[in-house]
């Protein structure tokens, strides 16, 4: 029985470093989509109630790029995927505000904050810099 445990978290460190490559690429994508488009990005942010648009946009980019890095590498893994989460939960209740459809961003805010939160649970897993240096955040 104990193999057959042990095989298990074996198992479970792969699949947080899989769900920490993936979160951590796409959060990285969007908030250099967001820094390439910046002043774009700020004045939608400014039109749909979030002013100033340019603080908000600064502050999903700059949680959006170094929370996908330290997801990626592991580091501070748990705060940064809280943060992260607080972003998701703003777009979620900007997409029901806006009347969009389920399947119209809803239901990708929904799996990107729910993988967060677990992450967050979870924490960065074996194969990851808080890991090797010690740190259990």
């Amino acid at each position: 029985m104990q193999n057959i445990l042990n095989a298990l978290v074996a198992q479970s460190d792969w699949a947080i470093l899989t769900l920490r490559i993936v979160l951590g690429v796409i959060f990285l994508a969007h908030g250099v989509r967001k820094a390439k488009s910046f002043s774009a990005v700020a004045g939608w942010f400014g039109g749909i109630g979030l002013k100033p648009g340019a603080f908000w946009a600064g502050l999903a980019m700059a949680a959006e790029l170094l929370g996908g890095f330290f997801i990626l590498i592991g580091f501070w893994t748990a705060p940064a995927a809280l943060a992260l989460a607080i972003v998701m939960v703003v777009a979620a209740i900007t997409n029901l505000r806006a009347k969009k459809s389920f399947f119209q961003f809803l239901e990708l805010d929904l799996i990107l904050l729910a993988s967060l939160l677990l992450l967050a649970t979870l924490g960065s897993g074996f194969f990851s810099l808080n890991n090797l240096l010690g740190i259990n955040l």
